[in-house]
C-alpha cells in the first residue's frame, strides 16, 4: 500500500487516473439520469394530458346519454298521451249514461284517457242494484273488463246505503 500524501502544497507524484475516470463516468451517469427523469416528466405530462382529454370524452358521451334518456322518457310519455287524446272516450261515457238508474248516484268518477280506465265509486239503494249496474256495465260491447273494487254499507246515513267502487276498462276504438 502506498502512503497518503497529506502535503497540499506539493503536487502529487502521480495522477489519480481511477478517481478521476470514476468521477467522469459519475457526471455521466448524473447528466443520464437527468435526462432520463426529464423524459419521463414529458411522459407523464403527455399521458396526464391524453387521459384528461379521455375524461373529458367520457364526460361529455355520458352527459349525452344522460340527455337522450331524458329525452326519451318524455318522448314516449307525450306518444302515450297523444294516443290517448286520439282514442275516445265517450263510448264508455255513453254507456255509463245508458246504464244509469234511480237507485243509483254516481258519487265520483274518474276518467283516464291514457288507460282507458275509469274508476267509479257509486251509492245504491241496495248492494242487488249495485251488482246488476256491474253486470249492466260489462254486458256493454264497447267496455273489456268490470270490477267491483269495494263495497260496503254507509252506516252513518239513515237509509243506509251501500257505498261501492267499480273500475271499468274499456275497449280501444276501431279507427
Amino acid at each position: 500500500m502506498k502512503a497518503l500524501q497529506l502535503d497540499f502544497h506539493q503536487p502529487p507524484r502521480q495522477t489519480p487516473w481511477l478517481g478521476l475516470v470514476l468521477t467522469l463516468i459519475g457526471a455521466v451517469a448524473l447528466v443520464w439520469i437527468i435526462g432520463l427523469q426529464d423524459a419521463a416528466k414529458l411522459n407523464a405530462e403527455a399521458l396526464s394530458e391524453r387521459e384528461d382529454q379521455y375524461q373529458l370524452r367520457k364526460r361529455k358521451l355520458e352527459e349525452a346519454r344522460a340527455a337522450e334518456q331524458k329525452k326519451e322518457p318524455a318522448n314516449e310519455k307525450v306518444a302515450r298521451i297523444r294516443l290517448a287524446q286520439q282514442s275516445h272516450m265517450l263510448p264508455a261515457l255513453s254507456v255509463l249514461e245508458q246504464t244509469w238508474n234511480n237507485d243509483i248516484a254516481y258519487t265520483r268518477i274518474d276518467v283516464s284517457v291514457a288507460d282507458r280506465n275509469i274508476k267509479l265509486e257509486i251509492e245504491a239503494r241496495t248492494l242487488d242494484a249495485a251488482l246488476a249496474l256491474v253486470d249492466a256495465i260489462a254486458a256493454k260491447p264497447a267496455i273489456e273488463r268490470v270490477t267491483l273494487a269495494r263495497q260496503g254499507v254507509k252506516l252513518a246515513d239513515p237509509y243506509r246505503p251501500v257505498q261501492s267502487a267499480i273500475e271499468i276498462q274499456w275497449r280501444e276504438a276501431q279507427p
